[in-house]
C-alpha cells in the first residue's frame, strides 16, 4: 500500500519528477523501518526537486522474506546479463556481482532467522 505523502502513487509515476516529470531510475536513499515501512527518499537530476515516498509492507515476515527475495532477483538480472555481456571479462564481472548478491540473500536469511548460523570448528580442535 502506497501513501500519498503528497506524492504520486506508482501507478501514476513514482519514478517520474512530481515537479518536472522526468524519469527517475532510483531513489537517492531507502529506508527500512522497523515497523516494516520502506520510505524513499527522491530527487530530480534535472530540476533538483526532492520528494519522499512511503509503503507498508502487509507484515514483517512479509518483509523479511521479500528482502531476500529481493537480493536474490538481484543476483537472477546480474546471471541474465552474464548471458549477454560482450567479453569474459564483463561476464566473470556480472558472475561476481551475481554470486555476491546469492551470499547477501544467504546473510538476510540468516539475520532474519530463516536459516540458522553455520556452526565453525573451534580453534582448540583445529589445533589438535
Amino acid at each position: 500500500m502506497i501513501q500519498d505523502d503528497g506524492q504520486l502513487p506508482p501507478s501514476q509515476g513514482t519514478d517520474g519528477c512530481t515537479a518536472c516529470g522526468r524519469l527517475v531510475v532510483a531513489p537517492v536513499h531507502s529506508t527500512y523501518l522497523p515497523t516494516g515501512k520502506l520510505v524513499n527518499q527522491w530527487r530530480c537530476p534535472v530540476c533538483r526537486n526532492a520528494w519522499q515516498t512511503s509503503a507498508d509492507s502487509a507484515s514483517s515476515t512479509d518483509l523479511q522474506s521479500n528482502r531476500s527475495e529481493h537480493l536474490r532477483e538481484n543476483a537472477g538480472h546480474c546471471l541474465a546479463l552474464e548471458g549477454t555481456a560482450p567479453d569474459d571479462t564483463e561476464r566473470k564481472q556480472f558472475r561476481r556481482m551475481g554470486d555476491a548478491w546469492l551470499a547477501l540473500a544467504d546473510t538476510q536469511d540468516w539475520l532474519d532467522g530463516v536459516t540458522p548460523p553455520v556452526s565453525r570448528p573451534s580453534p582448540q580442535s583445529a589445533q589438535a
